[in-house]
């Protein structure tokens, strides 16, 4: 869903954010290093974080979970949001929900449902564009996946 942005920006250009992949599984009951790491780079206590929880099929309980745990963290203004079909991500309300955040957070969940609901939309292209103008965007286990711009879905186990 993001492109790769030139390593040094042109002049006038904001440098693009970071990208935080996690496998899945992150540590979210003891030090939780990697989500420190993304409230860091997100801003820290002054972090505005957007959890999207749309590949998750936990339903809100996703976002309830992220939203607690980086209130925790001591994050403010943490708000999450979860667009089920195409029409709800190209809401102009939902995708302005994200022009003053400074990380964004992909759930786990199913890699094509993320794709499949969020790819070319207009919160598709306002999460890429507030990547491009220097957001943190992080994703775990399918939101991960979701971050390149192909993407693997199906497939087996094994070596």
């Amino acid at each position: 869903m993001l492109r790769a942005m030139p390593a040094t920006p042109s002049p006038g250009q904001a440098r693009a954010g970071h990208l935080l992949m996690i496998g899945g599984a992150e540590d979210k009951l003891r030090q939780r290093q990697i989500l420190a790491r993304f409230v860091a780079l997100a801003g820290g206590s002054d972090a505005r974080i957007v959890i999207i929880s749309t590949a998750s099929s936990l339903g809100d309980e996703a976002t309830e979970l992220y939203l607690s745990l980086f209130r925790q963290m001591g994050i403010g203004d943490v708000r999450g949001m979860r667009p089920l079909v195409r029409d709800d991500a190209n809401d102009r309300r939902l995708a302005d929900q994200l022009n003053d955040a400074t990380g964004l957070f992909l759930t786990g969940g199913n890699q094509l449902r993320l794709a499949s609901v969020i790819g070319g939309t207009l919160l598709g292209r306002t999460l890429a564009e507030r990547h491009r103008q220097g957001a943190i965007v992080a994703g775990t286990s399918a939101g991960a996946s979701a971050l390149a711009a192909h993407m693997v879905a199906f497939g087996t186990s094994g070596a």
